[in-house]
């Protein structure tokens, strides 16, 4: 959660470099939060590499049992098993 948060900090500090300052009575200023917002309109870096996770879990599902980055994944998962299991 805490990382989430990082990224998304990050995210809207990026966005302020590319788009720029905004001149508002002979003045410029920041955008603000909810500014940003509408120009993304509403997508974010953390919603995007949660789905290109799940894509990428996609992919290697339809692998063959013998590709290398299936039997990686595979055993990563079966460790993370055991060791949630060996905690209870």
């Amino acid at each position: 959660m805490e990382d989430e948060r990082a990224l998304e900090v990050f995210e809207r500090k990026i966005l302020r470099k590319i788009y720029g300052p905004v001149k508002e009575n002979e003045l410029w200023r920041i955008r603000r939060n909810d500014k940003l917002e509408v120009i993304i309109k509403g997508e974010n870096i953390v919603r995007f590499i949660k789905w290109q996770r799940i894509r990428w879990l996609g992919h290697i599902e339809r692998m063959q049992d013998t590709a290398i980055p299936k039997k990686i994944c595979c055993t990563e998962s079966c460790m993370q098993q055991d060791e949630e299991e060996d905690q209870k």
